[in-house]
This record gives C-alpha cells, structure tokens and sequence, in this order.
C-alpha cells in the first residue's frame, strides 16, 4: 500500500513526464483530466479491463515511452503475475516509477505492495482516490484557479461511479457519465482541461453545447435504443460459480432478464428490472456484464473467476472466450426458440 514515504523519495512534480493507462469509463477519463491538467508532460490510454496487461506491458517495454518518469495505472488492475513481479522489481531498481490506483474488491490483493493503492472506502472511486494523493503530493496544486472547478467534477465522477448521487438525488452524475459514454475522451479532455476549462462558470459541469447533446442522446435511447434492447431480453436461469475467500465455490441458481446490447449500461438496468428478477446480464460484440440491485452475490468475484474479468459487488464484467462462450450461446438459443415459435404462432394465425 502507498505510503507517505514512498512519495517522498519519488517526488513527483508539474515537471514529472507521465503517463496513464486507465479504464475506458467515466472513473477512468477523471485521472487523466487531472493529470492533463497539472503535468505539463502527460499522455495517455483508456482500456476495457481485459486489455490492461497488453497496454502496460506496451508502455514498460516500448521505446515510445522510455522518457516516462511515472507510469500511473488508475481504476484498473494488472492481473498477469509474471506482470505483477516485474513492476515490483521495476519499482526498486529502476528511477521509472509505476503506481497503480483501484477501488474494486478483485484487485485488493495488490494492497501488499508499496506501489499500490486499493480501497472499498465508501465513496471513494479510482478517479477521487487519485485525486486525493495527487492533492496530497503534488506541489502547489491547490493553489491553481482550478482546483475548485476540478474538486467539483471529481465529486461528480466519484458519486456517479459508487452510486451516492442516488442517494444525493444530483442527475448530474448520470448525465454527466451519459455524455462521456456517447462522447468519449476526447470531448472531455477538450472540455475540462487548460483554458477552455477556464472560461466555464464556477462549478458548471455542463456548457450549452453539452445540454444540447444530452437531450438528443436521451431521445435516441427513449425512441430507438431502449426499445430494441427490450425487444432482446429474454428470461433465463443462470448458474453463477461464486468462489469464497478460501477458494470454496458456491453454486447460486438465480432467474435473470438477458439482453444484448451495443451501448453504455448507465441507467439501463434499472428500467429492466422485474418484480423477482433482480439481476440483468448484458451481451456486448466480445464482453458479459451483469448488474444487480441485490447483495446476494458478490459479482466482482464471479466475473473474475470466469476469466480476467472484475468490477464491483453489484455491478461487473468480464471478457468473452471459448470457456465462457456457453453463456453467450445458451442465450441464443433461447432467443431463437422463443423468435421461431412466435414466426410459427404467425403463420397459424394465431393473435
């Protein structure tokens, strides 16, 4: 776990040449904002989960990115332990630092390394766990005219990300991870960083260009989305292998609404809930996700036993591949079977 006196020696300032490998997500894009505002020297990528290895591995090793002093790795976790080792050791011999800043249950292993920094404080979210060590060991930081508008969009991004700002009642946060999911990072490093950051109102999320973009995403997903995604689902019982802390695994049958989909989650599963289905899984081109309104199960476990997935208790995904596949397929099935009887109670004349 990172210590004050690990940062001491690291001493890391405007001047330090960085770089960030972070989740693809709204949680994600906070890091780099923060960096792009306050290191003169900073580059990036965004990665789904299961890319994390391959990118880190490209930045360690690639000529591209030797000059990097830090390499910061934020709302993501290495999993390779061939990976895990050589950071270790990189980290003692070498003056290139690589720090790592999570807040899923799957990466707290990490905690027993003086570079990493994971957490389930409540509340807290990669992108503020970030925010909080660079408040705390960046010089001068607090003294920018920014670090008030910044502070406010962290806050935002976090609340979003651990589900406070349902608690909060502050639509902000959803609309705000809505525009980042049909705009990307891009968007938002144009609109939160350097001077454009600056001409915003005192703590305005949001410019008349993004209210205009969010009540057209809105309308997208009323008319044309949601409806398809519903059209989709189809009602299935579904088996998750659940390891506990010993490694024991627990067998759970639990009845679930499947549906595909090509879109962010956001606010989705919450309009597909059903009186006694509490659990939505989610089929992208090449990813599971599953969401939950329940603490039956912990999801981040199971999507991490199914194969360098991850995520949260109520919320998680992980990759597809030729051992997981059958869930994909089983689903499928079911929804052909169910399209070819309804095409057959057609041409019977059935209403």
């Amino acid at each position: 776990m990172l210590n004050q006196d690990y940062f001491d020696v690291l001493k890391i300032t405007p001047d330090t040449k960085v770089v960030f490998v972070s989740h693809n997500d709204l949680d994600g894009v906070g890091p780099i904002i923060i960096g792009k505002n306050f290191f003169k020297d900073c580059k990036y990528f965004t990665v789904s989960n299961s890319a994390v290895d391959k990118v880190v591995k490209l930045v360690l090793f690639s000529q591209e990115y030797e000059d990097r002093e830090v390499i910061f790795i934020t709302d993501v976790s290495v999993v390779d332990a061939g990976l895990i080792s050589y950071i270790n050791t990189e980290n003692v011999r070498s003056k290139r630092k690589i720090l790592l800043f999570d807040h899923h249950g799957t990466a707290l292993a990490l905690n027993k390394f003086e570079w990493a920094e994971v957490t389930q404080e409540k509340g807290i979210s990669g992108t503020k766990l970030f925010w909080k060590y660079i408040q705390e060991n960046v010089c001068d930081v607090m003294s920018t005219p920014r670090f008030l508008k910044l502070d406010n969009l962290v806050n935002k991004i976090s609340d979003y990300d651990t589900w406070q700002w349902v608690k909060k009642d502050d639509r902000d946060c959803y609309l705000l991870s809505e525009l980042y999911s049909n705009t990307g990072v891009e968007y938002f490093l144009t609109k939160y960083v350097g001077e454009a950051w600056d001409s915003y109102v005192e703590f305005d999320v949001f410019n008349s260009m993004d209210k205009v973009l969010i009540s057209d995403f809105n309308k997208k997903m009323e008319f044309t989305i949601l409806p398809a995604i519903k059209r989709s689902a189809r009602i299935m019982n579904f088996t998750f292998d659940v390891p506990d802390s010993d490694g024991t695994i627990q067998h759970f049958v639990i009845t679930v609404k499947c549906v595909t989909i090509s879109c962010s989650v956001g606010e989705l599963a919450e309009k597909l809930y059903e009186d006694g289905i509490d659990y939505i899984v989610f089929f992208y081109h090449d990813t599971i996700g599953v969401h939950t309104r329940v603490d039956d199960i912990d999801l981040g476990a199971w999507a991490k036993h199914m194969g360098n997935g991850g995520g949260h208790k109520r919320a998680a995904g992980f990759p597809m591949n030729k051992d997981n596949f059958y869930l994909y397929k089983n689903y499928l099935f079911n929804k052909f079977e169910v399209e070819e009887n309804l095409n057959e109670e057609n041409n019977n004349g059935v209403k």
